[in-house]
């Protein structure tokens, strides 16, 4: 039997299409084992609704015509509700239940007809065929290319540290934890609390810093290869392949282990869930991202907002467990890179850490609430601070570096279409981070450092190499709400150093 005339090969191919879509479009955070789970799960879905409706129909290409039709309007709807959020129908919100149903109902009533009433369909069944192909094998160069191995080391000669002593050093950062000015200007917080807190307990807190890129799969690429992307040959801004290259197989965590280190990943539930270049890596979520973002673009993301695979609580608790009892899994010199989704939304914690029932924690908050919930949850995150740090100190043998860092600052993503003239303090807000130093060696400047320069200034002035410092420049780069890519790139240095 003709497999495209059969019609057996298109449903199969359609269900396969939003994995591959989903993955593609994530590639930075999820790996290719990722997709075993979902086409698992679509392709016994799919046979089992093909046999099913076959035993009613009896005609097995009619029936998996109905089944190509029942993804598409099932897999669609997420997507539907994203392209008409914020507007309004009739006094109702045009992405709710209410107002969806009914021209999906219309649509699965006329697709039906349309399918039942030709006798014979033989001929749309070859053409769905090859077109659903075609889509598929468009995907696979993205969806089968690995990491290429681009070496960031590249750029530099081997760095060696030029020292007898090797403090333990820790790199935690905090995403989207907003800079003081943000946070008094634009939110009426006063975090001098916190602030005296890492001032008494030794740190140095920058006056004038500021991110050099306003997203996390920008800004930790930079930092961990010390150097701006645009530098890197071929750079694009949507080179997601590149970006998760060189996170994988950064600069800094190959340095370390070179010079001794014993190195450490911890996950908190951030962007960039892999990282090669650590020999350990520890709170890896198992739970299967992909999966969770299929759900969150279908028809079920609509009806259940309650349904969820990951559990951020527990992603971001494990990652303060691992960070306090983290001395105790070497007697080497350690390196500890923690990234930790706090502040960042979403919002499951009260000011004392008591989580939030989901159902509390809207999607479509507007932007007060949303705000006086991120201020709920970086408190928190000040009191798990609070409760690291000495954990920190105490259990190294040496004094140790710890470095606490922002990716960048905070605000609503939607404040970006606005063109860039009118724009200047969402600007100045997104780029707005927070750092913190806590060094053997502390009276070093570091009154004016961006994320770029953090560990060409740290193995400067406490492993005694001569890496130059890059000149401070903030990169706004502007993404688009619907598909996630990012449009275009200005240098926005002069609005952010007045």
């Amino acid at each position: 039997m003709n497999i495209f005339n059969s019609g057996l090969i298109h449903p199969f191919m359609f269900g396969l299409f939003p994995v591959l879509l989903i993955y593609v479009n994530n590639i930075t955070e999820v790996s290719l084992e990722s997709l075993i789970v979902p086409i698992l799960i679509i392709f016994g879905i799919t046979i089992f609704s093909v046999f099913l409706i076959y035993k009613i129909s009896k005609n097995i290409k009619k029936s998996a015509l109905t089944v190509s039709f029942l993804l598409l309007l099932f897999f669609t709807m997420g997507y539907i509700q994203l392209w008409l959020h914020g507007n309004e129908i009739f006094g109702l919100r045009a992405d709710s239940l209410t107002i969806l149903i009914i021209p999906y109902i219309l649509a699965f009533s006329f697709g039906l007809y349309a399918i039942y009433r030709v006798n014979d369909v033989t001929k749309p069944t070859q053409i769905i065929s090859v077109i659903s192909i075609a889509i598929i094998l468009s995907f696979v160069p993205s969806a089968i290319i690995d990491s290429a191995g681009l070496d960031s080391n590249q750029f530099f000669e081997e760095i060696e540290f030029r020292t007898d002593i090797k403090p333990d050093v820790y790199f935690i950062v905090l995403d989207g934890y907003a800079g003081t000015n943000s946070l008094k200007n634009n939110f009426g917080f006063d975090n001098s609390l916190f602030l005296q807190f890492l001032k008494e307990s030794g740190f140095i807190i920058p006056e004038k810093n500021f991110s050099n890129y306003g997203w996390s799969n920008l800004t930790m690429p930079s930092i961990l290869n010390m150097n701006y992307l645009h530098n890197y040959p071929n750079y694009s801004v949507n080179d997601i392949l590149l970006l998760r290259d060189l996170f994988n197989n950064n600069l800094v965590m190959n340095t370390f282990h070179n010079n001794g280190y014993q190195t450490f990943f911890i996950d908190g539930g951030a962007p960039f869930r892999d990282m090669h270049s650590s020999e350990n890596t520890l709170c890896h979520a198992t739970d299967n991202g992909l999966l969770q973002n299929l759900i969150d673009t279908s028809m079920i993301s609509i009806i259940s907002k309650k349904f969820s695979v990951v559990s951020w609580d527990e992603i971001r608790t494990c990652a303060f467990m691992e960070l306090e009892n983290v001395h105790e899994q070497s007697n080497k010199p350690k390196f500890v890179f923690a990234h930790i989704n706090l502040p960042h939304h979403p919002y499951s914690y009260d000011s004392n850490g008591k989580l939030i029932e989901y159902s509390e924690i809207d999607e479509e908050l507007d932007e007060k609430e949303s705000n006086k919930r991120y201020i709920y949850q970086l408190k928190y995150t000040n009191k798990k601070i609070i409760e690291l740090i000495p954990k920190l100190i105490s259990s190294s043998e040496h004094k140790p570096i710890i470095i606490i860092s922002s990716d960048h600052g905070w605000a609503f993503s939607h404040h970006f279409e606005k063109p860039l003239e009118n724009n200047r303090e969402y600007l100045i807000q997104r780029h707005n981070n927070f750092e913190a130093f806590y060094l053997p060696n502390n009276e070093k400047s570091y009154n004016e450092i961006t994320p770029v320069n953090i560990f060409r200034k740290i193995f400067n002035d406490n492993f005694n190499t001569e890496l130059e410092l890059l000149e401070n420049t903030a990169i706004f780069v502007k993404k688009d709400a619907v598909t996630s890519s990012y449009i275009y790139q200005v240098d926005i240095t002069s609005i952010m150093t007045p």
